[in-house]
């Protein structure tokens, strides 16, 4: 149900909403969806973003 959500999203509110579950006790899986969808899509820009937002995920799991 959630992973529906996101995919029908606008790319930078699905972002955000991983971002925010990221943080909680399912944020990791939602999160790996999140990111597939990203790759999935035609869209290079869409693919892009989604390329910033794993790196952004990457980076703020570290810290």
């Amino acid at each position: 149900m959630a992973a529906a959500a996101i995919l029908k999203m606008p790319l930078f509110l699905g972002a955000l909403m991983i971002m925010a579950m990221f943080l909680s006790s399912q944020g990791e899986v939602l999160y790996k969806i999140g990111c597939f969808a990203g790759v999935r899509t035609a869209s290079t820009t869409i693919a892009r973003e989604g390329a910033r937002v794993r790196i952004w995920g990457f980076l703020t799991e570290r810290s």
